[in-house]
């Protein structure tokens, strides 16, 4: 049976004590709950037996979505989320008493047997090896609270189950005659059967006992939960719902719940009529349930920024609900906020037909700078085919220390895609800077990357303008944009200064392939001072030492000069790439034959050394020897085919801005 999420250990919670006014089902005003755990048929109203025969059916079938129903069914969110705080409160009673606790025995006991929680039980050993921990003792809490975290979805099984998982033997429990005593209860009835009994619908005839009431509304509200066709049908086959005729399978049935168009087109009607009101979760709900166990969906919402919160939620598959929930009930209206809304547009987790609308209307676009948010830097990780280099680039931008080799190796525990990307840019968040979305703004368009500009505000053009100057916050941000300026500039000299320099070896060079090699020189630079002092006597010295007029060029028989040639493809050459041959000879390539050459043996096809084709693509062209190309093809239309006079082609190399440092 799957995880019934929300289980709670008690039912006990009356409709005033959590806020709600639920009105009262025909006939049945001041109907009392029913104790936890009594069966049918023992004083109960009839009404509270076919709660009771609703929620047992739920659970035989593995319900899994028992938040999610809540939601559809518009009860409070503080109720649902006490569902889940006294399940939590549960677990923990439980791992109490199983402390100490050797992890790698109960990460063995939850892969084996009845169990079989194979997932859980690698968590737990990450668990172990993140914190260099064998044993979870009593006097570490954050240990523990994490450990109560990764068993939380076990809440549905069988009590003696967990025990037997931890080490806990009967005679370890209250004497209370009963073995799931204050713990979770089996199969989370108590949880579903708090959901029904805040939802009546309809009144059943006494003649009627075994059948469910109002079947057909009950399908229609699990199959808006979200809940799997599988287990949809295995309902409906209990209760004698037929599949309706014009659907094929309960599939199909799933998902043709909700007209997205419509409820999109309500829903931006409504923020124009009233721009500052929370949009109630009953109506986002639609929207975003394909995509609530999405992994980072919580932080999407900005639930949390610390890295180790941000990644045990991605696995945790309740976090989605459990977050919507957090912020409608903060919202205090049971709503969310438009601009909660917007950051699942910015991220892509929302349905495209709700983006489509937003942007013809013309509300997508941000227009003021404000603080950067965990869910901004989520923006540009999930919109990106290379996000890792992206944010690698950026740290090397604003001048900062990073230690890559320790940050991507803490990374790698957490095995979730864009897992490496987003630890790095949560690096850029967890600095006390103040960083606002001008800033990174500011930086994009020094790379000339305007698409990174439309991730993050909506708008390609966008000129945000922070409230502070980027030099505040980021004190060497100014010079090391000068940096990557300068060495875009002079692509020769950055090979010979890191070749002279041995960087290969350096700690600031260990970032991941395909990271440009001037990315990796500026990370170098940031981590050591005398490192960078040293590069910048280098620089003056190279520079002075090409003060004067390019040396004599080689000509072919047929008057070409050597030099602007392709050693490969023996044409001029349209992205001229230098590279280093021996006794630091600066030889030209064409940089995509020069790729392509590389596809086949990684070696220099000159000296036959290693090299990389990730350190090829992260090569700027040289613009500076381009222009003398074009400049000598103008001067000699002669030896164009048909003596036509040479016009520089419109090449994406020219047109790149000078300020970034990545290739092209």
């Amino acid at each position: 049976m799957l995880p019934v999420r929300g289980a709670a250990a008690s039912c006990t919670r009356s409709r005033q004590s959590c806020g709600y006014r639920s009105p009262p089902a025909p006939g049945h005003a001041g109907r009392a709950d029913p104790a936890p755990g009594a069966p049918a048929g023992s004083g109960e109203s009839l009404e509270e037996q076919c709660d009771q025969a609703v929620a047992q059916t739920l659970v035989a079938a593995g319900f899994t979505h028992t938040l999610e129903l809540g939601i559809v069914l518009g009860l409070e969110a503080r109720f649902l989320l006490a569902l889940s705080r006294r399940c939590k409160d549960a677990m923990h009673r439980l791992v109490q008493r199983a402390l100490p606790c050797n992890l790698e025995d109960l990460a063995r006991a939850l892969a084996s047997g009845p169990l079989c929680a194979h997932p859980i039980a690698d968590e737990v050993r990450e668990l172990s090896s993140c914190n260099s921990v064998r044993e979870v003792e009593d006097h570490n809490t954050a240990l523990v609270d994490a450990l109560v975290s990764l068993l939380n979805p076990l809440s549905d099984k069988p009590a003696l189950l967990l025990c037997q998982a931890l080490g806990i033997t009967r005679a370890a429990l209250p004497k209370t005659g009963n073995m799931g005593a204050g713990l979770p209860q089996a199969g989370g009835l108590n949880a579903v059967r708090q959901v029904v009994h805040q939802n009546r619908v309809g009144e059943v005839p006494a003649r009627d006992i075994p059948r469910i009431p109002s079947c057909r509304k009950w399908v229609d509200a699990l199959a808006k939960a979200g809940t799997p066709a599988s287990t949809l049908r295995e309902i409906a086959r209990s209760w004698l719902v037929p599949l309706p005729p014009r659907f094929d399978s309960w599939d199909s049935y799933t998902n043709s719940c909700y007209v997205l168009e419509k409820i999109s087109e309500d829903l931006l009607h409504q923020h124009r009529e009233h721009p500052d009101t929370p949009v109630p979760l009953r109506q986002v709900w639609p929207l975003v349930r394909s995509y609530v166990d999405q992994p980072f969906f919580a932080l999407a919402l900005d639930d949390g920024n610390d890295e180790a919160e941000v990644f045990r939620q991605a696995r945790v598959r309740s976090s989605g609900p459990r977050s919507l929930l957090g912020q409608a009930a903060a919202s205090g209206c049971d709503g969310l906020s438009w601009a909660a809304l917007m950051r699942l547009v910015r991220c892509g987790l929302i349905e495209p037909v709700f983006i489509r609308q937003l942007s013809d209307a013309g509300l997508r676009v941000e227009t003021v700078s404000r603080p950067l948010h965990p869910s901004d830097l989520l923006t540009l990780v999930l919109k990106g085919p290379a996000s890792e280099c992206e944010a690698l680039e950026v740290m090397a931008l604003l001048g900062r220390k990073v230690n890559y080799g320790f940050l991507l190796k803490r990374a790698t525990h957490w095995r979730i895609g864009h897992h490496r990307a987003l630890a790095i840019w949560l690096s850029v968040y967890g600095r006390p800077w103040c960083l606002e979305t001008g800033h990174l703004v500011q930086v994009f368009r020094q790379l000339g990357r305007q698409d990174l500009v439309a991730r993050l505000t909506g708008d390609a053009d966008s000129h945000l303008s922070a409230s502070v100057p980027l030099d505040e916050p980021c004190p060497r941000a100014s010079r090391f944009i000068a940096l990557a300026q300068e060495i875009r500039r002079h692509p020769v000299a950055m090979l010979k200064f890191m070749a002279h320099n041995n960087l290969s070896q350096h700690p600031g060079w260990c970032a991941p392939e395909p990271t440009a090699p001037a990315v990796r020189l500026l990370a170098c630079l940031a981590r050591d001072s005398d490192l960078l002092e040293l590069f910048r006597s280098f620089m003056d010295a190279d520079r002075a030492s090409c003060q004067g007029a390019p040396g004599q060029l080689n000509l072919t028989s047929s008057g070409h000069p050597t030099e602007y040639l392709c050693p490969i493809s023996h044409t001029y050459m349209q992205e001229p790439v230098p590279t280093l041959g021996r006794s630091d000879c600066v030889i030209y390539f064409d940089k995509q034959p020069l790729l392509q050459a590389l596809t086949y043996r990684r070696v220099h096809p000159m000296t036959n050394d290693p090299l990389s084709p990730d350190d090829v693509r992260g090569m700027d062209v040289d613009l500076a020897y381009l222009a003398r190309i074009h400049q000598w093809r103008r001067d000699h239309p002669e030896l164009e085919e048909g003596g036509r006079a040479f016009a520089p082609p419109d090449s994406p190399a020219l047109q790149t801005p000078p300020g970034g440092c990545g290739g092209a």
